[in-house]
């Protein structure tokens, strides 16, 4: 799985990545999906943050190396908390799955509602293979926070690469970092 990861991101993007890792959650139902998310986000908060060899089998030649643990960054934690504190409205926009990223936000205090995150449709109940759109990823940052956020942000914060069209979308004269 891992390697079949590695080689779409290789030939077709991030984006496509990311929607491919989403649709891998279909058959959880509504309920399910809260728990797996929550288990798996608490669980790779344990471990040490860095990366790993996977290997497809015993003696697999190319091992695809993959991140594990996540970070609380304490200058983020302590910057989030002074911004609810002062009446600031903070959403959380990610490429992760919706499910995934609601829970982080609640670690750091913020309202699940303010959460966007990669969806797939859900039908009876059951998620399915099917992302919704617009997915936060790439140029579907700017489209999704503005269809989600009802104003253009004040301050906007980037981890990486991958949110440089966040970083790069902002009506306003708001702050990029």
């Amino acid at each position: 799985l891992h390697a079949a990861f590695r080689d779409l991101c290789a030939a077709r993007g991030r984006r496509d990545c990311v929607r491919w890792l989403a649709s891998l959650l279909a058959g959880f139902d509504e309920v399910e999906i809260v728990r797996v998310m929550q288990d798996a986000v608490e669980e790779h908060l344990k471990r040490p943050y860095g990366a790993e060899d996977v290997a497809a089998s015993a003696g697999d030649a190319d091992p695809v190396r993959a991140r594990v643990g996540l970070r609380r960054i304490p200058e983020m934690v302590d910057l989030v908390d002074k911004l609810l504190k002062n009446g600031f409205d903070v959403w959380v926009l990610s490429s992760s799955n919706f499910w995934a990223a609601q829970f982080v936000a609640t670690q750091f205090g913020i309202d699940t509602s303010r959460v966007v995150g990669i969806r797939t449709r859900v039908v009876n109940k059951v998620l399915t293979s099917d992302v919704l759109d617009p997915a936060p990823e790439g140029m579907g940052e700017a489209e999704a926070m503005t269809g989600f956020v009802p104003r253009g942000p004040e301050l906007s914060i980037g981890a990486g690469k991958g949110d440089e069209w966040m970083l790069r979308f902002n009506p306003g004269e708001g702050i990029r970092l």
